[in-house]
Order: structure tokens, then sequence, then C-alpha cells
């Protein structure tokens, strides 16, 4: 650890710098009370306050328009920030009820699987085998891609919130770390 002030190393436990006296914020109560908390294995409170996550994109489409959205969370003092295209929904941390974490079969990429290889096979009864060939890849790709991850919010009065992301996700763990934190629910 180095003084805030000189950059001179210090010495562990060391409440003031040996050469220009300033003194050690890292010895304060806060600092102390963030580290029992980090050994109980909770996470310090202020690490996540304040702090949001983008998980996924998808389209929009309706009759009238198509649009990119975005599906979100955020952490506030008293209540988590959901939010699903422009719709935004707080939820207490006191409401939730139950974190689900679990690994499904995504439709989008059994529909986009079914998709290429039909293409696949118009391209080969057209007499377009290289087509044909590129299609059979890309159903051959996505099928890699064919779990994903899902994470289920649930409230008291049992509303799902749900976010789909990719199974390795290291920002989906550090939420969920943080909301098991914040919630006290395993």
């Amino acid at each position: 650890m180095f003084c805030k002030s000189c950059g001179n190393e210090l010495k562990e436990g060391a409440k003031v710098c040996d050469k220009c006296g300033a003194k050690n914020p890292a010895l304060n109560g806060n600092a102390v009370k963030n580290n029992v908390s980090a050994e109980s294995g909770k996470q310090p409170r202020d690490a996540y306050i304040g702090k949001s996550y983008v998980f996924d994109y998808y389209v929009g489409v309706n009759l009238r328009s198509f649009r990119i959205s975005r599906r979100a969370v955020g952490f506030n003092e008293d209540h988590l920030l959901y939010c699903k295209g422009l719709r935004k929904t707080q939820i207490p941390y006191g409401a939730i009820s139950k974190i689900e974490d679990t690994t499904k079969i995504s439709a989008y990429v059994i529909f986009c699987i079914a998709v290429f290889l039909l293409i696949g096979i118009i391209c080969i009864v057209c007499g377009a085998a290289g087509y044909s060939l590129i299609a059979f890849a890309l159903a051959v790709l996505s099928f890699f891609f064919v779990k994903c991850r899902e994470i289920s919010i649930v409230t008291t009065d049992n509303k799902a919130f749900k976010i789909k992301v990719v199974k390795k996700n290291k920002e989906i763990d550090e939420f969920l770390t943080s909301l098991r934190s914040e919630t006290g629910i395993r």
C-alpha cells in the first residue's frame, strides 16, 4: 500500500506515513467494516450501489416500428432497477424472494438452425451447392450456441423478471454476487 499524499510505500498496518505524516485512509472505520464484510463472503455495499449492467440487445418489431432494445439492471440504495426496452420496473430488495440461475435451450438459436437448414435445402434444390454449404456451416456453428443461461428474479408476488445471457458471462456472475449480497438470498 502507498501513501495517497507522497506516494511513499507504507508498512502494513501503519496509521500514518513515515515520510510525510499523512493519515492512512485505508485504516478508517469504513475500510475495516468493508474488510470484515468481505471476509464473511459479502461484497461491500458501495462496490455495487449505483452500478448498472446491460445484458442483451434484442430486436423489437411490431406493425409500426422496428427498433433495437436492451435488457438491463441497476443497483440503487433501496431497490433494483430492471429495464426491458423502454419499460423500467423498480424492485425493492425486500420483495425479492428467489433468484434462479438455470441453463436452457434457446428457442431463438433453434429457429436460426431451422432457417439455415431450410435455406441450405432450397439452395440444393435450386442448384447452388456453394451457398448450401455456407448455410449448413452456419447451422452447425449455431448448434454450439444452443444453450443459454437464464436468470430469474422472482418477487414475493410471484412476478418473474428474466435475463437471458450466454452460458459463460463474467458480468452476470458479478451481478448475481452483488444481488445475493444485497438480498441475503443464496
